[in-house]
């Protein structure tokens, strides 16, 4: 089922966003797309915060 597909992706990114913590400074995926084979990403930015 896609929509369990995309209910998992958003998950996992959000328990990714959650373990770097206070070192996250972005994370986006745009755009994410939901088709016929599952998710895809078409692009990801990661940036980091100085500590």
């Amino acid at each position: 089922m896609k929509t369990q597909a995309l209910v998992n992706t958003v998950l996992r990114f959000s328990e990714l966003a959650s373990a770097l913590g206070s070192r996250l400074g972005t994370l986006e995926i745009n755009p994410l797309m939901v088709t016929v084979d599952g998710v895809a990403a078409a692009d990801a930015v990661v940036s980091f915060v100085e500590a």
